[in-house]
């Protein structure tokens, strides 16, 4: 069987991947599928998250396979709370340009001088 045989089509692992790849060049604390749990209501399981050299949570991302899928309520409710950024990244064309997407969103207040993209 050849990978030819499974078709182009890629899934949200491989997003996640690239994504995960890319960042870990760039922060020192890239973690996958990092779950908060709230005793009060409904928590949240990031796809990334992603923290400086002090353990402070930086941002997270939410990955989708594809272009065009729109989370607007899943991010606003990432960011309210965790009172950081929550960056979408849909398909592999974004994936591959994660770092120029985060520089657009993130706050420059939020970066230090480790973490500033290089």
């Amino acid at each position: 069987m050849n990978i030819l045989d499974f078709g182009k089509r890629r899934c949200e692992f491989d997003v996640q991947a690239t994504v995960y790849n890319i960042l870990k060049r760039h922060y020192p604390i890239v973690t996958g599928e990092l779950k908060l749990k709230l005793p009060t209501g409904r928590g949240a399981r990031f796809d990334l998250a992603v923290f400086d050299d002090t353990g402070e949570l930086l941002f997270t991302i939410e990955t989708k396979p594809h272009a065009n899928s729109p989370q607007h309520s899943k991010k606003v409710h990432y960011e309210h709370l965790t009172g950081v950024p929550n960056i979408q990244i849909s398909g592999m064309d974004e994936a591959k340009n994660v770092l120029a997407i985060i520089e657009k969103n993130m706050p420059l207040t939020r970066q230090t001088a480790k973490t500033t993209l290089k």
